[in-house]
């Protein structure tokens, strides 16, 4: 009987721990930083290349420029995109965690 009884209790811990996702939101959070990092040797290949062979003239680095500015928009939506699955996906492992009783 005593089993049953603290079973019962940790359920009760369990269904109240899942009442709070403002907290699980704010601890699931992922930083940008990474996927900064990983754009910016984009941009210094993208700046080297400029500097190293000038002579080719303002249009065709225009163009170059052009190009990397519609790469950067369709990165920034990508990552804008993967961020919102990323931040969906740790809350639901997280919750998925406190339900199960494993403290993350």
């Amino acid at each position: 009987m005593d089993i049953s009884r603290t079973r019962k209790t940790r359920m009760v811990r369990k269904i109240n721990t899942t009442a709070m996702p403002v907290s699980i939101r704010t601890a699931a959070s992922p930083s940008r930083l990474p996927i900064l990092v990983m754009l910016l040797p984009f941009y210094v290949i993208l700046t080297m290349l400029m500097l190293t062979f000038p002579q080719y003239g303002g249009h065709k680095w225009s163009r170059i420029i052009a190009i990397g500015k519609i790469l950067s928009i369709l990165f920034n939506n990508v990552t804008k995109i993967l961020h919102k699955h990323a931040t969906f996906l740790s809350t639901y492992y997280i919750q998925i965690r406190h339900i199960s009783g494993i403290s993350p």
